[in-house]
């Protein structure tokens, strides 16, 4: 039995399972455990306002970028990195100049301060291509997927690099951001207990306060700190996250822009780390541990005790373990103990009936219903115990029982 249960467990049949546990957990370290990030990323959001206040569409934005990149090199951040689709190519017969004060804007933000930019993936999954002029100036470090793995169940909720079509090794947004700060970059999940909330600031408001020439303005809101530009318009471009990562946006049902996600990962990458996945040999440990209420006679109440324990011990273990920047995938290991106390407890149980049916079997044709009852339930031992009582031509034996019958001398 124990064999199957392992081959279960340890299938695709219990990974969403596994997962749905992993998404409860992070949600109750989320709301239990919270922490300040040691790293402020400031979210420049591309909203609804931005969009009305710019005619042109997305890809005719070089003007508005350049101008985007040269505010923020005056606000002075640690870096900057943009979660947009960067202009493929030029429009400079469309509009003239354009590319050039895009340009303008790579260099100093380069200068002022570390720059990654973002790309897409396109249909075959290759990077899409960026404006050959801008890939230039901004070097191949500098050049990011903005793509994040998904889970089985449709949920963003982990980081890693081997993106590649044959799973090498790619430059991430987080993770390139990251390394320009010389901060080591490992996968693992991403830690959701790191806040607060991100509120962001418009770019349509940076964009005006570059035009007054607000200079003060713009270093008090990005100087030192970790800014991420990405669209937070309307609800197509979304993923689903174990918590509301917006602070904005109560209602949202936990489904987040990239940009979000982005900054969550480069927090949890900039303060300990992602989560780490604890090593098999941690999983094969507790599995074993799991199994020994097999070796345990179980009935009634012992059940009960033994799997509230023994789920409860692992449930919260595990989750305590999370907390400490640890998962350890316990959800196959809690399915393998839970079979364990239940094949133990029938086992007994087919035990205790050929029990009674080779007493029922024994004893049925030498006494009465009402005795054989008494001794089924245990309630008459085994011994053979009696005292003599005096009485005319025989004495009587009277039995633990009650009974009694003569006996002739």
């Amino acid at each position: 039995m124990l064999a199957c249960a392992l081959l279960l467990a340890f299938s695709q049949v219990t990974e969403r399972a596994g997962l749905a546990l992993l998404y409860t957990q992070l949600r109750l370290v989320a709301s239990h455990f919270p922490r300040i990030a040691t790293h402020e990323v400031v979210v420049v959001g591309i909203d609804e306002a931005t969009r009305r206040s710019i005619r042109e569409p997305l890809a005719l934005w070089h003007l508005h970028f350049g101008r985007l990149l040269h505010a923020l090199s005056l606000g002075k951040p640690a870096a900057i990195g943009l979660d947009v689709l960067f202009p493929e190519r030029s429009y400079d017969d469309l509009v003239p100049g354009q590319d050039l004060q895009l340009l303008r804007g790579v260099v100093a933000a380069r200068a002022a301060s570390h720059l990654v930019v973002g790309r897409g993936i396109d249909e075959a999954g290759m990077p899409r291509r960026v404006l050959p002029a801008a890939a230039s100036l901004l070097g191949a470090d500098s050049l990011a997927y903005i793509a994040l793995p998904v889970d089985a169940d449709g949920v963003i909720r982990r980081f890693r690099e081997d993106l590649g079509q044959g799973g090498e090794a790619v430059v991430t947004l987080a993770g390139a951001m990251a390394k320009k700060l010389a901060v080591p970059v490992r996968a693992g999940i991403i830690d959701y207990a790191l806040g607060p909330r991100v509120a962001p600031v418009s770019m349509k408001q940076v964009l005006e306060w570059h035009s007054v020439g607000d200079i003060a303005r713009l270093q008090q809101v990005f100087a030192g700190k970790l800014v991420l530009v990405g669209d937070i318009s309307g609800f197509d471009d979304r993923f689903p996250q174990p918590v509301n990562l917006a602070s904005w946006e109560p209602g949202n049902g936990n489904r987040v822009s990239g940009v979000l996600i982005h900054a969550q990962v480069l927090r949890s990458l900039l303060d300990r780390g992602p989560i780490r996945v604890a090593p098999a040999a941690w999983v094969a440990a507790a599995t074993l541990l799991a199994t020994l209420p097999w070796l345990i006679p179980m009935h009634g109440w012992i059940v009960v005790v033994a799997a509230t324990a023994t789920l409860g011990l692992l449930y919260l273990g595990s989750t305590a373990l999370l907390a400490a920047g640890m998962h350890l995938d316990v959800f196959a290991t809690m399915l393998i103990g839970a079979i364990a106390i239940i094949g133990r407890w029938m086992v007994e149980a087919g035990l205790h009936l050929g029990e009674r049916l080779a007493l029922r079997r024994t004893f049925s044709g030498y006494v009465g219903p009402q005795l054989l009852r008494e001794i089924l339930a245990g309630r008459v031992h085994s011994g053979l115990a009696g005292e003599l009582v005096p009485g005319g031509r025989a004495n009587q034996i009277v039995g633990r029982d009650g009974s009694a019958e003569n006996e002739d001398h």
